[in-house]
């Protein structure tokens, strides 16, 4: 049985280049992905860092507002259901908001924070997201100092972890040669 990880985002996952590195990391060990997100506006810049292949299936919501959060929800659980994924990543609010209705227990369901807004106008937002911290196995934060105000602010000691946001060590960019056309 092949492993199969279920990826959310509501954004354009071409804006997180450590999100496009982790794809192509899985997709290096064989695994089946099912990429849930809002609709990828530069296809070329995305598939620049994403290699292109049968064990990436990518869902893209091109609508905005309640419709679209409506239709990312239901995409979430029909592929939740149909793909049946070991490993659930939920990439930011809403995606996580909308992963933690639908997890079972059995499942290994991860939170990888790229920023949070602590600010008022925001309450309610961090009081769902409080909520739903209480389904997450882990939870990846951007920096040791975002770390360490999330833990205050959520109260989550236990398995939360810092990934500085940066290009991967072994990152190489292609030179292309460009022919003059007369």
């Amino acid at each position: 049985m092949k492993k199969k990880i279920l990826i959310s985002i509501w954004s354009d996952p071409s804006n997180y280049i450590n999100l496009l590195f982790l794809i192509n990391f899985l997709i290096s060990k064989k695994i089946e992905i099912v990429l849930i997100c809002k609709e990828i506006e530069k296809k070329k810049d995305f598939f620049y860092f994403v290699k292109k292949t049968r064990l990436l299936k990518i869902i893209e919501i091109k609508k905005n507002h309640k419709i679209g959060l409506v239709n990312f929800f239901f995409n979430i659980f029909l592929f939740y259901v149909r793909f049946n994924p070991v490993k659930i990543l939920a990439i930011n609010f809403i995606a996580l908001f909308f992963c933690s209705l639908i997890v079972k227990k059995k499942d290994k369901f991860i939170y990888y924070n790229f920023d949070f807004d602590l600010s008022k106008n925001l309450n309610f937002n961090n009081f769902l997201e409080k909520f739903s911290l209480n389904r997450v196995d882990y939870i990846f934060l951007p920096s040791k100092s975002r770390l360490f105000l999330y833990k205050k602010k959520f109260k989550r000691s236990n398995r939360i972890l810092s990934i500085n946001n940066c290009f991967s060590k072994y990152f190489k960019t292609e030179k292309k040669k460009f022919t003059k056309k007369i």
